[in-house]
């Protein structure tokens, strides 16, 4: 009797994640990333799918089970027989051995999520101080040559990251207090002090709404230490992407939350002439049951500027965004995006995408 309990819960979830078989096809839903390196960073694997069912399908979320793994996904809406993709991006830092770790995705339509599985063995970085704090300010070392918060969300409460410092002199070495940051973090150093060979933290609390931005942003922090005049200032980089906090929804609440939608989101423009500025408009609607509202559009490259018509939608009202994409100094094929920050809960960062070829 054990014995069949023991199979039924093995079988199980294959049971719930058989349900999406007649409505999408992945190519796999596992993946073994073997043996990878944790000197070499974070290791990518792309899930491939194709919609199989005679209706139109969208990814509204996918989950990880750990903080180690960042998902990213294909957000345009799947006609029956396009294909999509879930990204599953592991970072092995300071996780040596085997690991065993799902991501949830999540479609509209249907009701059970897709289980996706990666897995693999790290094996741990092996090297000298010099090798693992390879930045060396004055008598200090660094992991990384800019510290990087993540993903930080716009929540009452600031974000905590410690970043490691190492003392690679032969004196002790204090952190001074007068430390120029931005008013939406903050900075102190665990311990003060920190002797010879030893590690301190540098302690980063990060308040993302006051930070009053979206996506991707960097800052600067400036610190002090007492070391001899010329070593004493320090600065480092500080990077976050920032996204808006949706509180927990009923089912009912979601049926009645806005959602944006894109009509073509990516638009082509083919040849052009290095120096030569062209526009095109996308169209976006509210196909939600209450108000949409537009927090941001953001450009991956200075060479693109956007702006829309109303900041605003009701239910069914549209709206057109305006992207100029300027080839100055570009060369060959180009491919630059802009995202559209709203208030949508199932997808409040949406891409579109403009490509060119850009001939002398």
């Amino acid at each position: 009797m054990f014995r069949i309990f023991t199979l039924l819960l093995v079988l199980l979830p294959m049971v719930v994640s058989s349900q999406h078989l007649d409505k999408i096809s992945f190519q796999s839903q596992d993946h073994d990333f073997g043996k990878i390196y944790e000197s070499d960073g974070p290791v990518n694997h792309e899930f491939r799918f194709v919609n199989i069912s005679e209706d139109s399908l969208k990814i509204t979320g996918v989950q990880a089970s750990c903080g180690c793994t960042t998902p990213s996904w294909s957000s345009d809406v799947l006609a029956p027989g396009d294909s999509g993709y879930v990204q599953a991006q592991y970072n092995p830092l300071n996780r040596p051995g085997r690991f065993n770790k799902n991501l949830k995705v999540q479609f509209d339509g249907i009701e059970q999520p897709v289980t996706l599985l990666i897995r693999g063995s790290v094996i741990p970085r092996a090297g000298s101080v010099e090798e693992e704090f390879r930045n060396e300010i004055g008598g200090i070392r660094l992991r990384y040559s800019t510290f990087n918060m993540g993903k930080v969300f716009t929540t009452d409460e600031s974000t905590e990251k410690r970043f490691e410092v190492y003392n690679g002199s032969d004196t002790v070495i204090t952190f001074q207090e007068n430390i120029e940051h931005p008013p939406h973090v903050s900075v102190s150093f665990d311990p003060p002090s920190v002797e010879p060979g030893k590690i301190a933290e540098m302690v980063v609390l990060y308040d993302a709404k006051n930070k009053g931005d979206l996506g991707f942003s960097s800052d600067n922090i400036t610190f002090y230490t007492d070391e001899p005049e010329g070593a004493q200032r320090k600065s480092v980089n500080l990077y976050a992407t920032i996204e808006e906090y949706f509180p927990p929804m009923t089912a009912e609440e979601m049926k009645v939350a806005p959602h944006l939608k894109i009509d073509e989101p990516l638009h082509d423009f083919d040849k052009i002439s290095q120096g030569e500025r062209v526009t095109t408009e996308f169209r976006i609607v509210n196909s939600g049951q209450s108000q949409l509202e537009i927090r941001q559009l953001k450009g991956n490259c200075a060479c693109i500027t956007a702006s829309i018509d109303k900041m605003k939608l009701q239910p069914g009202e549209s709206a057109e965004i305006k992207v100029t994409f300027d080839s100055t100094q570009r060369k060959g094929n180009q491919q630059k995006s802009i995202t559209v920050y709203s208030n949508d809960p199932t997808a409040p960062a949406q891409r579109m995408t403009i490509r060119a070829r850009v001939d002398d």
